[in-house]
């Protein structure tokens, strides 16, 4: 089945494999046994789905080290080597060819840095050093190679190891072509040492000769290429992957059941099309890499299978003997699973195969890039790794410069002179210092620190002392924990090569999310002042920085649980966490929190998936779901009578369910989809290149967008590019409000008329004052308030040098005060998140209330106190019970409370228009309230000033 590499259809495809299910009526024999996937991060998923079922699974092309953890993964074998042995491989060419100096670029994933991690890790005792590690980030991929090429270019080091997918290498490449950066010899990991994407680019052809590869080994298999030539769809009319193949590869429908395929559009095929003569990526047998893998996956089940069920092989010497197998009916998967385990066989080609700890042994092929005849690149086998035995054949390298690479920070001292190591650098790099007089050397006999005293030669590098979080704290009898992602990005891997790594700091400090945080810290104040709402309980917070990057949110909400706080000290454990903002972290740490009974309240995650109660029963939300938006925008489309209408979707959970709930919407009415364009991050320039020709060809005028602002503003620019006008954008709430677009003047016309779905914006009295009143004087220990005030006035505050030296700042002469301050912590016109965090504080509240059986003040009995239970009896389970009965009046009159943990779906109606000096602004022209709409169509500005252009469209195509 198609996993798609994706982890909603690979899911779903695994389950109905084990299940028996085809998506139809009739059932099929369940599998016992999963071949797949090819990525590493969808096999993390399946395998720990299948996991507690005992299914095995053996992947073909998941290479993450991570997967050796026999105790997180005891159900997952593969038939590719782990990352492991190709970062030795790259130890081992470094020490044969004597490489001391390496630079490093790695993609910042698991990839790459357990890969680096591994190529440390055996380097240690052989005198190579790391020269630099620089690390790429799909998401700021210009940036990441810019620092890249910078430090190649700074740094002696000649020779590269480079892991990272091959689009974002063919950037990096192109980027040193640039720069005009040459004469370095680089290594390739396998998942770009055989790409054709890279060796057909001819303007790589001078910058990437000579690169030496670790690729996939590669391996025949007899008879297969005569299988493949004789693939026919009449052999296989239910194969619809087949059937697809011969319509791209002939331009024809083929007939089947004396029937073609209508809807493909294409002629029908004579019957006479074959594979035979036709040379593609599916013919091509010389390179069977991944294939050769599969091969081998569907042998070790087999044998697996074999052994499991005692079959009996012909006898020679009894030919008499029959042989058979056990009945299959026997075959469970906790069985098949160790039988798995002990696989042994040996290959058609001769070779020993079997699995240790679900690894394979480590087989690799060498290979080089070098120009064929013509001049372009091709990479040829110099060598192969089996095991730990590597054979190359040096007199077949091409060299880039036709020469061994020389890369070492230092030549090795002549006779007579005696190393000095430099203070500061790697051991790889010192000075050669002649002999004192009267003394002979006849090698390096002795390595000192230069202005080292005895007791500093050998100095233990503890753990880096930096503060393993950011965040504000104020104690009390319950402590609510709260994740807030004050900065925005992850950053790059710092590795001096004088610390142990730690997870640093994110970066891009993001103004607006101080008023979030502030949000809890104002309820919590507002809370305990007041005598009918948890008497004689006092609320504390821990609110922690999540960077919206898991590896941080994970760290954040353990050490918020455990109460824990990067030190030896503890601080009560938060019983309820506020968090997370997006939709992806929240559905991570729901599960992590479920087991544990802990409650989740989220203000802005809105996937649809989140409303299921079964896998998310700990979340609850302050912001309604997406389908309800989607809802909405069905409501809007009725409302104006726009039957035919385009759409351009986020391709994730995030667009894709929102776009299904639109069609849900919309059955039974007069109101179609006329197309649906999805747009990726990791390929946004093809994906928008492709959704703006679509709407060109469309004679739909009005477009619903459900993707990030960031995806937005380059879709809109290509528009404005094309000069593509008249359209009218229904803009769902993640860039409705966004004051990017806003204010980018080249989308001014464009954009001019959109509406809105917007978070539902809120007044929370006393707010303001709170915020304008923020100093760090009274907050001393707030990092995020020290940095709002070095961002916003260009000072470091503080009572001493310490600070200010360390922030390159003058010191703030004290008198600095937000009060006069119009930015996007002290704007309380519109809120939006910071109202949805508010509700979630007060949320909780009610729900401890409640759980604490607290008694209110009596009016008929002044003598009789308010008070609560001891705080002692709450417990994770019996609070997650209580906040599913919360009800409670809001101080604007509202009713809050949670359905199955979703609250009334509540939105602002927005539309973009030009302020009197032609900019754009937002302005509120309606509400949905349930599923009441209300809009003043007067105040409506529409694109060309005119509804009529859509109306008389829309009615000419009816």
């Amino acid at each position: 089945m198609d996993s798609c590499s994706r982890y909603p259809h690979s899911l779903r495809a695994v389950m109905s494999m084990i299940s028996g299910g085809n998506g139809t009526c009739e059932t099929s024999r369940p599998a016992k046994l999963i071949i797949g996937d090819s990525a590493s991060t969808q096999c993390m998923i399946l395998s720990r789905v299948l996991s507690p079922m005992n299914l095995p699974m053996i992947s073909y092309l998941a290479t993450c080290m991570c997967f050796s953890n026999r105790r997180e993964y005891p159900n997952f074998f593969r038939t590719i080597s782990s990352d492991m042995f190709q970062a030795r491989t790259m130890v081992q060419m470094a020490k044969r060819f004597g490489w001391t100096w390496v630079g490093a670029v790695v993609e910042e994933n698991d990839y790459g840095l357990q890969a680096l991690q591994a190529f440390k890790e055996e380097t240690k005792g052989t005198g190579i050093c790391l020269a630099f590690v620089s690390t790429i980030f799909r998401e700021r991929l210009e940036k990441d190679v810019d620092r890249a090429v910078k430090l190649m270019q700074s740094s002696s080091a000649r020779v590269i190891i480079v892991f990272v997918w091959d689009k974002d290498v063919e950037m990096f490449l192109t980027e040193l072509v640039h720069r005009n950066v040459t004469g370095r010899q680089f290594l390739a990991s396998e998942v770009w040492s055989t790409s054709s994407l890279l060796l057909n680019n001819p303007d790589l052809t001078t910058i990437a000769q000579g690169t030496l590869g670790v690729a996939v080994r590669s391996a025949p298999i007899p008879g297969f290429e005569k299988h493949l030539r004789e693939l026919h769809p009449r052999q296989y009319p239910q194969d619809t992957i087949l059937r697809e193949l011969w319509e791209r590869t002939f331009g024809c429908s083929p007939v089947l059941n004396n029937m073609v395929d209508s809807q493909s559009g294409l002629p029908p095929c004579s019957g006479k099309e074959s594979l035979k003569d036709v040379q593609n990526s599916v013919t091509d047998v010389t390179n069977l890499r991944a294939t050769y893998n599969m091969y081998l996956a569907v042998y070790a089940a087999a044998y697996a299978l074999h052994s499991l069920l005692q079959c009996t092989t012909p006898n020679s010497s009894d030919p008499t003997m029959a042989t058979g197998c056990s009945s299959p009916d026997i075959i469970t998967a906790q069985q098949l699973l160790e039988h798995l385990t002990l696989v042994n066989f040996t290959t058609q080609l001769g070779e020993k195969f079997y699995f240790q700890d679900g690894e394979t042994p480590a087989v690799y092929d060498i290979v080089n890039w070098q120009r064929g005849p013509g001049g372009a690149l091709q990479y040829v086998l110099i060598g192969r790794l089996e095991g730990s035995n590597l054979i190359i054949n040096e007199s077949a390298i091409s060299w880039p410069g036709n020469m061994v690479p020389v890369s070492v920070c230092t030549a090795e001292c002549p006779q007579g002179a005696r190393k000095v190591i430099k203070k500061g650098l790697p051991v790889c790099c010192f000075d050669c210092l002649p002999c004192a007089e009267g003394e002979f050397s006849n090698v390096t006999v002795c390595e000192v620190v230069v202005g080292a005293t005895q007791e500093e030669n050998c100095v233990y590098l503890d753990r880096a002392q930096h503060l393993d979080t950011v965040g504000l704290f104020k104690d009390g009898d319950v402590i609510i924990g709260a994740l807030i992602n004050f900065y925005m990005l992850p950053p790059t891997l710092d590795l001096s090569f004088t610390e142990e790594p730690y997870l640093q700091p994110c970066y891009e400090f993001q103004e607006s999310t101080v008023q979030w945080a502030q949000a809890v810290v104002f309820a919590v104040d507002e809370i305990n002042r007041n005598p009918s709402l948890l008497p004689g309980v006092r609320l504390g917070y821990r609110i922690m920085d999540s960077c919206s990057r898991y590896p941080h949110s994970l760290r954040s909400v353990m050490s918020l649980i455990s109460g824990g706080n990067g030190t030896c000290e503890t601080t009560r454990p938060a019983k309820i966490i506020i968090g997370e903002a997006t939709s992806t972290q929240s559905m991570i740490l729901s599960r992590v929190l479920s087991s544990l009974h802990v409650p989740m309240i989220s203000y802005l995650a809105t996937c649809v998936c989140l409303s299921n109660k079964r896998e998310y029963p700990n979340f609850f939300r302050t912001i309604p779901s997406d389908i309800y938006q989607a809802r909405t925008m069905a409501q809007m489309a009725k409302r104006f009578g726009w039957t035919w209408v385009g759409a351009v979707v986020e391709d994730n959970d995030y667009g894709l369910q929102a776009v299904q709930a639109f069609r849900e919407e919309t059955k039974g009415t007069d109101i179609c989809l006329a197309f649906v364009s999805t747009i990726f991050r990791e390929r946004l320039s093809k994906d928008v290149d492709r959704a703006v020709t679509v709407m060109q060809s469309s004679s739909a005028r009005v477009i619903m967008v459900f993707a990030w602002y960031v995806d937005v503003e380059v879709f809109l620019i290509e528009l404005v590019r094309r000069n593509v006008t008249d359209r009218q954008f229904l803009a769902s709430e993640i860039w409705s409000t966004s004051s990017l677009l806003l204010s980018n003047p080249t989308l001014k016309t464009i954009a001019q008329g959109t509406l809105g779905v917007a978070v539902r914006s809120a007044l929370i009295p006393g707010l303001e004052k709170h915020l304008q009143d923020l100093h760090p004087s009274r907050y001393p220990q707030d990092m995020i308030l020290r940095v709002l005030w070095e961002k916003t006035f260009g000072c470091s505050p503080g009572q001493n040098n310490t600070i200010a030296s360390q922030s390159g700042l003058p010191p703030c002469s004290g008198k600095e005060t937000l009060e006069g301050v119009k930015n996007g912590v002290t704007d309380v016109s519109n809120l939006r998140a910071t109202y949805n965090v508010y509700l979630a504080v007060y949320a909780a509240a009610y729900a401890l209330h409640s759980l604490l059986h607290c008694t209110e003040p009596n009016s008929s009995d002044p003598t009789m106190a308010p008070n609560c239970s001891s705080p002692d009896i709450i417990t994770a389970q019996k609070l997650l019970e209580h906040l599913n009965l919360v009800n409670f009046t809001t101080q604007l009159g509202e009713k809050f409370y949670f359905q199955d943990g979703e609250t009334p779906a509540v939105y602002d109606i927005v539309n973009w228009q030009r302020d009197p000096g032609g900019a754009l602004q937002y302005v509120l022209i309606g509400r949905l309230e349930g599923s009441n709409l209300i809009i003043n169509e007067s105040a409506i500005s529409w694109p060309g000033n005119s509804r009529k252009v859509f109306m008389i469209h829309i009615y000419s195509s009816v």
